[in-house]
């Protein structure tokens, strides 16, 4: 994985999350149009209420997996974010952490540092090399942490 991957990671899980959490909210709204009516005769079998149970738990089930990307996400955020902060030009650094932490566009990032968006390019690719000279490319893997400035393998 190149050092622009791993730091696309980000974003691209933000995107994923981010999709989920529309399906969430649509989802919601579906379960809100449901009403039951109980008239105190159980019923078995496929009832109305029995699929609003499996439509309940359904809804449980994906919230949990939700969580679950969530955290994932989290964590990916906070190894790049480290990542990020241990490169030491801090022009370099803020490029990077306006492009792969705030998402921002390379025009904007233009804009935020005062600069042409030639410039922007030609520091991101520094920084780029940078991630590189300080995480060699073996190292930079989904499962790795970064402790006292030195980049480690987890054991996940």
């Amino acid at each position: 994985m190149t050092a622009k991957e791993f730091l696309q990671q980000v974003f691209r899980n933000y995107r994923d999350l981010d999709n989920k959490l529309e399906q969430i909210v649509r989802l919601q709204e579906v379960t809100k149009k449901v009403t039951t009516v109980i008239n105190g005769v159980p019923t078995f079998g496929n009832s109305d209420s029995s699929r609003i149970e499996n439509a309940i738990v359904s809804f449980h089930l994906l919230s949990v997996k939700l969580a679950d990307e969530v955290t994932s996400f989290l964590d990916i955020w906070v190894q790049v974010a480290e990542l990020i902060s241990h490169i030491p030009n801090p022009d370099e650094r803020l490029i990077l952490e306006y492009r792969y932490l705030n998402f921002y566009s390379w025009q904007k990032i233009s804009q935020c540092t005062n600069t042409t968006r030639r410039r922007v390019y030609q520091v991101h690719n520094d920084a780029l090399k940078s991630v590189e000279k300080f995480a060699p490319l073996h190292s930079i893997s989904p499962n790795f942490t970064i402790d006292k400035g030195d980049i480690i393998q987890s054991e996940k």
